[in-house]
């Protein structure tokens, strides 16, 4: 017999998401940060940014893959909880964006 979802897992679900968007929150800054580097003070640019911090675009592209894949195991969860428990949670917020924020 397979085991319920609770909202503990959903929560659970929930938290490895936001932890995702945080991450893919502080590569946008970083890259916010370079990208004004590269325009405000290019003859300083070697100083915004070392080679070793600065992500691979397949990093990149794999952490947003991420990001997705655990918003949907989160609509999923969300989906088979009891009507009980999602009216607990309450409801899931707008993923159509597909912004990588919860």
């Amino acid at each position: 017999m397979a085991r319920s979802i609770s909202i503990s897992d959903f929560r659970e679900s929930e938290a490895r998401l936001n932890e995702t968007g945080a991450l893919l929150g502080e590569l946008a800054a970083m890259l916010s940060d370079v990208a004004d580097c590269m325009t405000l003070s290019p003859a300083r640019f070697h100083e915004c940014v070392s080679a070793s911090e600065w992500p691979s675009f397949d990093r990149l592209q794999g952490i947003v893959a991420t990001w997705a894949d655990r918003r949907e195991e989160v609509r999923l969860v969300w989906r088979a909880l009891s009507e009980e428990d999602r009216q607990a949670v309450g409801p899931l917020p707008d993923f159509d964006s597909d912004r990588p924020s919860v």
